[in-house]
C-alpha cells in the first residue's frame, strides 16, 4: 500500500506587493509516495483538466504517467516501440500541441543524422499510442535554396544534423531542422523552420540561412504568438577561425542576433544586437502583452568575457526597428560577487589585470509585469567544469592506465534586474545561492519561479545553514541528499526580499527538482519531489 503523506506549511510573508501592504501565504502538499526503480523522471510535457503527464525512464524502458490533480500518480503506461519500413524507430520525445498529445519518432541511423521524424498521436485515458505513424518531416528537403558561394545548389544535396522540437505554445509546434553540405560535418550550414498545428500539418515552412560563412548556429530564445509569428536569437561563430587563432574562446568572436518571421513564414527580418565598442554576452528575448519584441541581456569589452553592463531593446515585431534601448554599465563586482570564480582570482596579489574571472555562463529569462508593462531580467550564474583522473594499472600485466571523466555542475546566484519600459534600470540585486553536485546534469540545481501580482517567488533546494541569508555574504555550499531545506526568496516590484523555509532538512530529508514543474494555474506549482530512494509531487500555492 503506498504510503500518502500531507505537510502543509503556510508562510506569512508580508509587504511584498510595491506600492502597497499585502500578506502572501505559500502551502506545499506533498502527495503519495512512489518507490523508485533505478529510475528517474526526464519530462513533464502537457496538462489537462484531469492532471499531467509525464516521461520516465527506467533503465532501457520508457514510460508515460498520468499524475492527477490531487498528485496522485494513478497511472503508468510502457512506451511501445513502433516499426516502419522495416524499421525499428527510436523514440524521441513527447510533446502536447493544444488538446492532442503526441509521442515522437526517429529513423537510427548509423551516423548523428536524423533521417525522418515520425509521430503517433497518444490517447489521453489509455496514454497508449494510436493510429498510424504520421510522417512528420524529412531530413533531406526538395527544393532549390540559394547559398552563399554556391549556384542554386538543391537543398535536396544537403544533410540534416538533428532536429529541434520547441513546443513553444499550447497551439502550436516548431519544427527546427540545421543541415548541413557534404563534405562539411562540423557546423551547420542553415536552419530550416516549420510550424505545425494541433493535427501536425503545416502552417507554413520557411529556410533560413544567416550568412555565417559555416560557422555555427545556434538557435535560442524561441517564442511563437497565438498569430503563428516566430522569434528567436542567434549566435553566429566562425569555429574555422576560431581554432586557427586561439583554439580556445578566451574572447568573443561572435555576434548576436535577433530573427523575427512574419506572414506565415514569408517574411524574415534579422538585426544585429549591436553596442557600440562592446560584446554582447548573455541575451534573452521575450513577446510582450501588446506583442513587441523584448531582448535584454549583459555586455563585456572586446578583450574579455567580463561582464561589464546590461542591455535592453524594445523592437516591433515585423520590422525590428528599436522602439526603446538603453545600455547600462554596472560595476563588474555584480556579476561575479561570491562566485567560485572570484574566490578563485581574488587570492593572488600578482596576477593580471586583465585575469579572466568569467568562466561561467548566465542562463536568463524574462519576466514581464503585465500591470505596467516593466520587465525583470533574470540571469542564474553557472558553470561545468569537466575532470579527468588516471587510475593506473597495478596488475603487472602491461595493462593501459584507465581514464575517468566527471562532470562538476555549479548554480551559483540569481541577479535580477527591473527595467521599465522606457529601458531604464530602475533596481537590480542578487539572490545568493550556491548549489554543487557531480556527475547529475544539475538535476537538484536551479529554481523553480512563480509569480503573484507583483511578486516573484523562487524556490530552491539550498543548505540549511543559509536559512537567514538572502543576499551579500557567499552563501554555504548545497549538495544534494545532504538533508538540504527547500525555501522560498520572494522578491517585490522594489527589490525588497524575504526568505522562508518551505520544508527542513531536519524533519524530511527530501530534494526537488526544480526544472520538473509546471503551473497549474497562475498561483499553483507542481514540483517532483525525491530522496534517497522515493519520489513524489508537491503543490504549492500561493494564498492571499
Amino acid at each position: 500500500m503506498k504510503r500518502l503523506f500531507i505537510i502543509t506549511l503556510l508562510l506569512t510573508l508580508s509587504e511584498l506587493t510595491f506600492g502597497q501592504t499585502a500578506s502572501n501565504s505559500l502551502a506545499i502538499q506533498n502527495g503519495p509516495v512512489q518507490k523508485n526503480k533505478d529510475g528517474y523522471s526526464k519530462d513533464i510535457f502537457g496538462k489537462d483538466s484531469s492532471g499531467f503527464y509525464v516521461l520516465r525512464y527506467e533503465g532501457k524502458k520508457k514510460y508515460v504517467q498520468h499524475c492527477n490533480n490531487e498528485m496522485i500518480i494513478d497511472k503508468t503506461v510502457e512506451i511501445e516501440t513502433q516499426v516502419r519500413d522495416g524499421w525499428h524507430l527510436r523514440f524521441h520525445s513527447a510533446q502536447q500541441i493544444g488538446n492532442q498529445f503526441y509521442l515522437f519518432y526517429v529513423k537510427p541511423t548509423n551516423s548523428s543524422d536524423i533521417d525522418t521524424l515520425f509521430a503517433k498521436k497518444m490517447n489521453s485515458i489509455s496514454l497508449k499510442a494510436e493510429g498510424e505513424l504520421i510522417q512528420v518531416s524529412y531530413g533531406l528537403n526538395y527544393y532549390k535554396y540559394p547559398g552563399p558561394g554556391l549556384n542554386q545548389i538543391t537543398v535536396n544535396d544537403l544533410h540534416s544534423v538533428f532536429y529541434t522540437i520547441s513546443s513553444v505554445n499550447n497551439d502550436k509546434l516548431l519544427l527546427i531542422t540545421y543541415y548541413r553540405e557534404p563534405g562539411k560535418c562540423k557546423n551547420p550550414y542553415g536552419v530550416q523552420l516549420t510550424l505545425l498545428n494541433s493535427q501536425l500539418s503545416v502552417d507554413w515552412k520557411t529556410n533560413f540561412q544567416p550568412n555565417c560563412d559555416g560557422g555555427l548556429i545556434q538557435i535560442q530564445n524561441i517564442t511563437i504568438d497565438k498569430a503563428g509569428n516566430c522569434a528567436f536569437t542567434f549566435n553566429d561563430v566562425d569555429f574555422d577561425t576560431l581554432i586557427k587563432t586561439t583554439g580556445l574562446m578566451r574572447k568573443p568572436i561572435f555576434d548576436s542576433y535577433v530573427v523575427s518571421i512574419t506572414e506565415r513564414g514569408s517574411k524574415i527580418s534579422k538585426r544585429k544586437i549591436s553596442i557600440p565598442g562592446k560584446f554582447v554576452t548573455d541575451i534573452a528575448l521575450s513577446i510582450s502583452e501588446n506583442n513587441q519584441i523584448i531582448t535584454a541581456g549583459f555586455y563585456c569589452e572586446k578583450s574579455s568575457f567580463n561582464r561589464i553592463g546590461a542591455f535592453y531593446m524594445r523592437l516591433d515585431y515585423q520590422t525590428l526597428v528599436p522602439l526603446a534601448t538603453s545600455n547600462s554599465d554596472i560595476d563588474p563586482v555584480f556579476f561575479i560577487e561570491g562566485s567560485e570564480s572570484k574566490q578563485a582570482t581574488s587570492g593572488s596579489q600578482n596576477q593580471s589585470k586583465n585575469t579572466d574571472k568569467s568562466n561561467f555562463i548566465f542562463n536568463l529569462s524574462i519576466v514581464e509585469n503585465k500591470n505596467n508593462g516593466s520587465i525583470m531580467l533574470l540571469g542564474e550564474r553557472y558553470n561545468m567544469i569537466v575532470g579527468t583522473s588516471a587510475a593506473p594499472d597495478l596488475s603487472g600485466a602491461g595493462s593501459a592506465d584507465t581514464y575517468v571523466s566527471s562532470i562538476s555542475y555549479e548554480h551559483e546566484d540569481i541577479l535580477c534586474l527591473s527595467f521599465d519600459t522606457s529601458g531604464t534600470l530602475n533596481w537590480r540585486c542578487t539572490i545568493s545561492k550556491r548549489q554543487f553536485s557531480d556527475n547529475d546534469g544539475g538535476r537538484y540545481a536551479s529554481f523553480a519561479l512563480v509569480s503573484s501580482g507583483n511578486t516573484l517567488h523562487f524556490i530552491f533546494n539550498d543548505n540549511s545553514a543559509n536559512a537567514n541569508l538572502t543576499t551579500g555574504p557567499k552563501p554555504e555550499k548545497y549538495k544534494p541528499k545532504s538533508k538540504s531545506d527547500v525555501v522560498v526568496v520572494s522578491l517585490d516590484q522594489s527589490g525588497k526580499m524575504q526568505k522562508q523555509t518551505l520544508i527542513s532538512g531536519a524533519a524530511l530529508n527530501c530534494d526537488i527538482i526544480p526544472r520538473l514543474s509546471i503551473s497549474l494555474s497562475p498561483k499553483q506549482l507542481m514540483v517532483l519531489n525525491t530522496d534517497s530512494g522515493n519520489y513524489w509531487f508537491s503543490k504549492i500555492t500561493i494564498t492571499e
